[in-house]
Order: C-alpha cells, then sequence, then structure tokens
C-alpha cells in the first residue's frame, strides 16, 4: 500500500488545521476591531470618567491588545504545525474572550454612568458589535462564547433596565432577546464548523483511502504482469526441454540413449505439469473457490510424511532434512496443511542455501500451534521479509539453482494459514538463517483430549 506524502495528506484529514487558519485570520481581524473600539471608548469618556478609574482600564486594555498583537504576529511569521498553533492558540483564545468579555463588563459599570443618552447609546452599539465578533474569531469555543454573551449583554441590559429613563426598559428588553439570540448563535456556529469539518475530515479520508486503495490495485496489476511474463517464460522452458528431448529420441540410434531421451521429456512434462498445478492451486485461492474439509489431523504424521516426500530434493541439495517427533493434534484441513507445510519445506530447499533444515511444531500463546521449517542458510534480508509473502514476490537473497517459479509458493501458504483461520510469518530473532512458521489454531473438538510434546 503506498503511503501519502505527509507534507500534504497529513494536514488534509486534520481538522484542527481548517480551525486553527480561521481562527487566525478571525482573531486578527477581532484584535483590530478590538483596539478601534477601545480607542473610540477611551475618547468617548475620558471627558467624562475619573482618571482613576480610566487610566487603570487604558493601561489593562493596552497591555492585553500588545499580548493579543504579539502572538498574532508570531503565528503569522513562523507559520507552525496544526499541532503547534491549536497549544498556542487554543488557551489564548479562551484567555482573550475572557479577558475582552471583562474590559467590556467594566466599561458599562464604570463608565457608562458618567455619560449622557447619546455616549451610553453609542456604547450599547459598540457593545452589540463585539459579541458577533468575538464568536467569529473563536467559533469552537460555544461554551465561553455563550457565558461571555450572557455576561456582556446581561450586564449592559440590566444596566439600561435600572436607568430612570424613557427607553431604559425597551433597551434592556431588546438586549436580553438579542444576547439569548446571540448565545444560541455560538452553539449553532459551532455545531455547523464541527460538522463541516467533520464532513472535509471524512471526505479527505475517503480521498486517501481510494488513492491507497488505486495503488494497491496498480501493484496488484504490475505484479500480475509479472506474472504472466513469468508463466510464460518458466512454462517455456520444460516444454522447449520437452520438444529438443523429443527430437532426440526421434533420432536416437540405440535403446539406451532412446530410453534416457523419453526420461527426459517425461521429466520436463512433469515439472511444467508442477508450474501448472502451482498456478492453479493459487488462482483457486485468490478466488476464495476452496472450501476446507475440517478432521483431526496428526501433526506427527503431517510432518513425517511431507518431510519424507522432499527428503530425495533435499539430499540432491546438500540439506540434511531433519524433523522433530510431536504428539500434537489439529483440527483442520488436511490436504491444505499438507500443502502448506510442503510449500514451505520446498522454498527452503530451493532457496534457502542452506546445509541443515529442520522441521517440527511446538505450542504458542493464545491457544495455538506453529509448525516450524527453521534452516541455517543465507535468511531474508529487511527489504524481503516485508514482502516475502506477498503474491508473485521472488526474494532477492534467493540461492535456487534455478530461477524457474512463479513466486506463489510462500504467498499460498499465508493464503492458506488465513482460510484455515491461523497466520504465516517469519521469527525475526532467529539469525543463522529463517525460521518460518505456519500458526493454526490448537482447539480441538470435544472429547479429543490436548497433548502435549514429550519432553
Amino acid at each position: 500500500m503506498t503511503t501519502p506524502p505527509p507534507d500534504i495528506h497529513a494536514d488534509a484529514i486534520d481538522p484542527l488545521r481548517y480551525v486553527v487558519t480561521f481562527n487566525l485570520f478571525a482573531a486578527v481581524a477581532g484584535c483590530i476591531f478590538f483596539t478601534l473600539a477601545a480607542a473610540l471608548t477611551y475618547a468617548m469618556f475620558a471627558p467624562v470618567v475619573p482618571s482613576a478609574l480610566m487610566l487603570p482600564w487604558a493601561i489593562g486594555t493596552s497591555l492585553l491588545l500588545t499580548v493579543w498583537a504579539i502572538i498574532d504576529i508570531v503565528v503569522l511569521v513562523r507559520k507552525p504545525q496544526a499541532a503547534e498553533r491549536v497549544a498556542i492558540w487554543a488557551p489564548f483564545s479562551q484567555f482573550i474572550l475572557v479577558s475582552t468579555a471583562i474590559i467590556v463588563v467594566s466599561c458599562v459599570w464604570l463608565f457608562m454612568p458618567y455619560a449622557d443618552g447619546q455616549v451610553q447609546l453609542l456604547m450599547t452599539i459598540f457593545i452589540t458589535a463585539f459579541v458577533p465578533t468575538q464568536i467569529l474569531a473563536s467559533p469552537e469555543n460555544a461554551t465561553v462564547n455563550a457565558g461571555g454573551a450572557s455576561v456582556v449583554l446581561g450586564s449592559t441590559a440590566l444596566f439600561f433596565a435600572f436607568q430612570e429613563s424613557e427607553y431604559g426598559g425597551r433597551i434592556a428588553l431588546f438586549l436580553f432577546a438579542y444576547g439569548s439570540v446571540m448565545v444560541l448563535l455560538a452553539f449553532v456556529i459551532s455545531r455547523l464548523i464541527g460538522n463541516v469539518l467533520s464532513a472535509r475530515r471524512k471526505s479527505d479520508e475517503t480521498a486517501l483511502a481510494l488513492e491507497a486503495a488505486l495503488a494497491e490495485v496498480a501493484e496488484e496489476r504490475d505484479a500480475k504482469t509479472r506474472f504472466i511474463a513469468a508463466a510464460s517464460h518458466d512454462l517455456g522452458q520444460p516444454l522447449q526441454a520437452a520438444n529438443l528431448f523429443f527430437s532426440q529420441h526421434l533420432r536416437a540410434k540405440d535403446a539406451g540413449q532412446r530410453e534416457n531421451a523419453a526420461d527426459g521429456v517425461r521429466r520436463a512434462f512433469a515439472s511444467a505439469e508442477q508450474l501448472l498445478s502451482h498456478m492453479l492451486n493459487h488462482l483457486r485461492l485468490e478466488a476464495d473457490a476452496v472450501d476446507p474439509q475440517m478432521a483431526v489431523v496428526s501433526v506427527a504424521d503431517t510432518i513425517k510424511r511431507n518431510s519424507a516426500l522432499l527428503t530425495p530434493l533435499a539430499e540432491d541439495a546438500g540439506i540434511d532434512l531433519r524433523t522433530v517427533p510431536s504428539h500434537h493434534y489439529l483440527f483442520t484441513d488436511k490436504a491444505l496443511l499438507d500443502r502448506a507445510l510442503s510449500n514451505l519445506i520446498d522454498n527452503a530447499i530451493r532457496h534457502s542455501g542452506a546445509k541443515r533444515l529442520l522441521v517440527g511444531a511446538r505450542n504458542s500463546p493464545s491457544e495455538t500451534l506453529r509448525l516450524w521449517v527453521v534452516d541455517d542458510g543465507v535468511g531474508v534480508g529487511a527489504a524481503d521479509a516485508k514482502r516475502i509473502f506477498d503474491d508473485y514476490y521472488r526474494g532477492s537473497d534467493s540461492k535456487a539453482r534455478s530461477s524457474s517459479g512463479f513466486g506463489l509458493g510462500l504467498s499460498s501458504v499465508r493464503r492458506i494459514s488465513e482460510l484455515l483461520g491461523g497466520r504465516t510469518g517469519i521469527e525475526p530473532r532467529w539469525r543463522k538463517g529463517v525460521a518460518f512458521y505456519l500458526e493454526l489454531p490448537a482447539t480441538l473438538p470435544a472429547g479429543l483430549p490436548r497433548r502435549r510434546n514429550n519432553p
């Protein structure tokens, strides 16, 4: 499976990237708006509000705006990754929301009692504009936004409710209603943005999954192309050999030469038949056209039978093939187990370059049994180990005397193990060659006791 470049796709599936990017520019706009509003507020109230009240408010507001601007500039210049920006902006945005709400509420109760009706009305316009600006600046902080809107607009409404003026009660009623709408708006916007981001994330994840699927299909297509090329080449070799032996048989002048040529024809056709059998068996597994016939199988008999069949091939390769006695039983498909184990042994004989080969079985965790095929050959490289059980894959470190074969032996073992409810793999701790294992469920039907290896 192809992994997409992290600089493109890692951010693409992270919704925090969109939240923070949106908040950053909204925060800059909010900082500018609040700076202008603070300057106008100071200009309106400075002539009428005592300096003892006005000066601390101005200093506190200036410090807050300075910190706000510095953080915005740092984020704009550094352009940090999404996680870092969230770590910086998320707590800071909440601090800004709370601080600005406190500043606005202080204006209501400290400054507005000194102002006339026109200035109070103008300040009320600033406050009603302030609340939606804060919501847009940090839409994901729904609870803080709703609390700020309630406190700011509620305080202003209470101020007008206690004013002995003709329009005080009406303004208070309007502010209460407007505050309720702003509280609802804070949660609605947060939910809408969450839904949009969730949809965007699912869309990006689907795009990544599609890209991975297309890459997998392309890889499978390339593998099958290589398989067809290998099939044409490998099947051609024994058929060409059969043709040559047949020609020798026709030209032979004595019975001995004819018999040797006929034997060559038989061996060539046997090789072609074996290749075709491997290919057809694998294609049946690949098409899920194999129905396991489950029965109680003796592991000892399975090891003995398959080792005996392949001992002549091992002796011809100069390999000492030995087995470990076993008293285990499995509830599995006998024919499929034979095929998987024989493929592992055959693979070790043909490709390991080993001098010794050991076949045995041992209990493993999780109620499973592992059948082992261990050799002291060249081993399997790290690159090959990751793909050694893939379809049509041929290892680069193979010591095979012939390059014939489709690369289906180990992939068939993998498919058989999965069909039988198990798995196959390589023991990474074995350093003196390679240790392949076939792991299958060791649970037996009721009535048949579990047996253990001899000590």
